[in-house]
C-alpha cells in the first residue's frame, strides 16, 4: 500500500476543509506566508483541525510538523495603480464612489494583527502551513454583553476589530476601559491577549489585564475555558502575552466595561528645539494619557514632533473630532496612491537618499498646519491617532523601558530623544540615507508582577508604581535593510545600556535578537520565561515531545521560544526583516519616483535637491 505524503495529507485535509493556497499577509506585511487558508464558521471545526494536525504529527515523526496559526489579515494582492485610484474617486460617479467604499471596507478595513513576527514568515523553518479565519459577519455576530456579580463584561471572538467591538459597546452606551489601542482595526486577540503591551496610560495597566477568560482551543484540539478558576495558574502565565504559541483563543471576556464617557485630546506639534523646554514645563509622565509622535527633518526648527494626550471630561463635543466610523477614505486613497512610489525609492539604493523628502510631505500630511489642536469626543471617537494606515512592508522594532518615577521617565525621555534626533540630524547633514520614518512615543502602567511571578508580558514590572515606556523606531522594509539603520538601532541600545536602564524588546514586533532569552535575561525576567515555558508545555500535554510535534510551533518560533541564549549580537536576526519586496527595477516606475521626487522637492523648496534628482531623471 502507497503511503500518503506529508503533502497529500495536508491538501486532502484542506479539501475536507474548504482550504486553499494563498499568499497571505497582515496589514503591514510583518507577517507573511505561503501556504492554505482556511475560512471556518463553527468553533468545533476550528477543533477538528487541529486534532486532525495533532494526530499525524504525533504518527508522523520522521516529518517536518504541519503549522496551524491564526491570525488575522487576508490573501496578498497589489497596490491599486497609483493614479487609477485617486482619479477613480475624483471623477467617478456616486456608483462608483460606493464600489471603491465598499473596497477599502472589504480590504483596508478587515482586522489585522500585530502579533509575533515569530508565527510565520518566507523562510521554510518559520513558515506556517494554514492560516485559520472565522469570517467578519460570524465575528460580529458572537458578542455580548452580560453582567456578573454586579459589574459589566463583554464576550467578543478573539479576531474581532477593536473597532467593531467598540461601536457594538457604544450602541450600549457603553465603553472599554481607559486604556487603549492607537489603532482601531487591530483584532482584539492582537490588542488584548496577544502582546500584553496596549495603553497607553498612567492610571490603568494595559488591557489584557482585564481580560478574565479564554475560550481557547488547545493543540489536542479540545476546546477549554482558561480562567483564574480554571487553570489558574496556566490563565495567569499566558493572559497578558501568549504569541498564539499554545492555543488558538476562540473568544475572551473582558471586565472593567464602564458607562460611555468623553474625552478632551490635545495635540501640540513642535518644532524640536521647542521639544525640550515643553517637556521640562510640564511632563508627560505626570499626564492621564501621553503618546509622543516624532518624524526625523533637518534642523533644530523643523515642525518634527507632536504630542498627544488625552483626560477625561464633562465638556460638550467639539465639531473637529473625526467620526469613527469613517477612516477618511480620501486619506487613504492619497496614502495608497503613492505607496508604490514609496516602495520603490525605499527598495532601491540610488534613491534612498532622497526618502527624505517623503518624510517632509508625511510631516505636512500627519501633523497638518496647526500647532495646537483640542478635540472632545465620545471616547471611541477619540482613541485612535491613525487616519490612515500603510499597506507596504514595514519594520517596528519596540522597546520597553522600565521607569520608576515621573521625575525617571522625564530624565529618560529627553536623553533619548535628543540622541536620535541628533543621530538622524547627522545622516542629513552627510546628505546619507535617513533610514527611520518615525518613532512612536507612549508611557503605560506596568503590570505588577512581584518578583518571579507571571509570564513574558513585555509590560511586567516587579514594583508598584513602576511603569512603562515605548521607544518604537519604526521604518520600511527596503530602508531597514540598510546599514544606516542597523547602526541606528545598535547605537540605541548601546545609550540606553549606557543610561543603565532595564529594557525589554516587545516580543511580538521586529527583533534586534534571535531567542526570547536574550531579552529576558535578568533573575525575575528568567523566572518569567520559565513560567510562561511551563505553561506552553502543560496545554501540550505535560511533556516537552509535544513542543517537539506541536501544531503550532514551527520550527523557527519553537527555537526563538525554547532555545537559549546565545552569546554575542547576531548579524542577521531570524525574524528582523522580511526579505518579500514588489520592488523590481521597473523603467516607468523609476522616472515615476524622480518626477514624485521633483515635485516634492519643487513644493517644499530644496532646490539642491530638485537639482539632483532632475539630474538623475534626465539621465533616464
Amino acid at each position: 500500500m502507497q503511503i500518503e505524503s506529508r503533502s497529500q495529507w495536508l491538501e486532502g485535509l484542506m479539501q475536507e476543509h474548504g482550504g486553499h493556497k494563498a499568499e497571505w499577509h497582515n496589514m503591514n506585511q510583518t507577517l507573511r506566508t505561503f501556504g492554505y487558508k482556511v475560512t471556518i464558521h463553527a468553533q468545533d471545526k476550528v477543533a477538528n483541525l487541529v486534532k486532525s494536525v495533532w494526530l499525524w504529527n504525533r504518527a508522523n515523526v520522521a516529518e517536518k510538523p504541519i503549522v496551524v496559526t491564526a491570525v488575522a489579515g487576508w490573501d496578498a494582492a497589489e497596490a491599486e495603480a497609483l493614479e487609477e485610484v485617486d482619479d477613480a474617486y475624483e471623477s467617478s460617479s456616486c456608483c462608483g464612489k460606493a464600489a471603491l467604499e465598499k473596497r477599502v471596507e472589504g480590504i483596508y478595513h478587515d482586522s489585522f494583527s500585530l502579533t509575533a513576527t515569530a508565527t510565520t514568515g518566507e523562510q521554510e523553518r518559520a513558515a506556517a502551513d494554514i492560516v485559520v479565519r472565522f469570517p467578519p459577519e460570524y465575528q460580529k455576530k458572537h458578542m455580548e454583553l452580560f453582567d456578573r456579580d454586579g459589574k459589566t463584561y463583554l464576550r467578543m471572538p478573539a479576531g474581532l476589530r477593536m473597532r467593531d467591538a467598540e461601536q457594538f459597546l457604544s450602541q450600549h452606551q457603553c465603553a472599554f476601559p481607559a486604556t487603549q489601542p492607537t489603532i482601531q482595526y487591530i483584532s482584539g486577540v492582537g490588542a488584548l491577549t496577544g502582546t500584553g503591551s496596549y495603553g497607553p496610560t498612567r492610571d490603568n495597566p494595559p488591557l489584557s489585564t482585564y481580560v478574565v477568560e479564554l475560550t481557547v482551543v488547545d493543540p489536542k484540539g479540545a476546546i477549554r475555558v482558561l480562567s483564574e478558576e480554571k487553570d489558574g495558574e496556566i490563565f495567569r502565565r499566558v493572559r497578558d502575552c501568549h504569541l498564539g504559541a499554545g492555543f488558538i483563543v476562540l473568544d475572551m471576556v473582558v471586565g472593567g466595561i464602564e458607562p460611555a464617557f468623553k474625552l478632551k485630546r490635545v495635540d501640540h506639534v513642535y518644532r524640536f528645539s521647542q521639544v525640550q523646554k515643553a517637556i521640562l514645563a510640564n511632563n508627560p509622565f505626570n499626564e492621564s494619557h501621553f503618546i509622543g509622535h516624532y518624524i526625523p527633518l533637518p534642523g533644530r526648527f523643523a515642525r518634527c514632533f507632536r504630542t498627544t494626550t488625552f483626560e477625561r471630561t464633562e465638556e460638550r463635543k467639539t465639531p473637529q473630532v473625526v467620526p469613527h466610523n469613517l477612516t477618511t477614505l480620501l486619506s487613504y486613497i492619497q496614502t495608497n496612491a503613492a505607496e508604490g512610489i514609496i516602495e520603490y525609492i525605499t527598495n532601491t539604493p540610488e534613491l534612498q537618499h532622497l526618502f527624505k523628502l517623503v518624510l517632509e510631505a508625511a510631516v505636512a500630511k500627519t501633523f497638518g498646519e496647526k500647532t495646537k489642536v483640542v478635540q472632545v469626543g465620545d471616547a471611541a471617537e477619540t482613541w485612535h491617532l491613525l487616519g490612515t494606515y500603510t499597506d507596504l512592508p514595514f519594520v517596528d522594532n519596540n522597546f520597553l523601558i522600565t521607569i520608576n518615577s515621573p521625575e525617571h521617565g522625564q530624565h529618560v525621555l529627553l536623553n533619548l530623544i535628543n540622541w536620535i534626533h541628533e543621530t538622524l540630524q547627522q545622516e542629513f547633514r552627510d546628505d546619507r540615507i535617513v533610514p527611520v520614518l518615525t518613532v512612536y512615543i507612549r508611557h503605560t502602567k506596568g503590570i505588577y508582577y512581584p518578583e518571579g511571578e507571571g509570564g513574558i508580558a513585555p509590560t511586567a514590572v516587579s514594583e508598584r508604581g513602576q511603569s512603562i515606556l515605548s521607544i518604537e523606531p519604526l521604518t520600511y522594509t527596503g530602508l531597514a535593510k540598510t546599514k544606516e539603520y542597523q547602526t541606528f538601532l545598535s547605537g540605541l541600545k548601546a545609550r540606553m545600556k549606557e543610561l543603565d536602564l532595564s529594557v525589554k524588546e516587545h516580543p511580538g514586533k521586529t527583533l534586534t535578537m534571535e531567542r526570547l532569552a536574550d531579552s529576558f535575561s535578568d533573575e525575575s525576567s528568567k523566572k518569567r520565561l520559565e513560567n510562561y515555558r511551563e505553561a506552553l508545555i502543560a496545554l501540550h500535554g505535560g511533556a516537552v515531545e509535544g513542543i517537539e510535534r506541536s501544531p503550532f510551533l514551527t520550527p523557527a518560533k519553537r527555537d526563538y521560544i525554547f532555545g537559549e541564549q546565545r552569546g554575542g549580537e547576531p548579524s542577521e536576526p531570524l525574524h528582523s526583516v522580511p526579505t518579500t519586496s514588489r520592488a523590481a527595477h521597473d523603467p516607468a516606475l523609476h522616472r515615476k519616483a524622480l518626477q514624485y521626487i521633483v515635485e516634492l522637492a519643487t513644493t517644499h523648496g530644496h532646490s539642491d535637491v530638485r537639482k539632483v534628482a532632475g539630474k538623475l531623471l534626465a539621465g533616464l
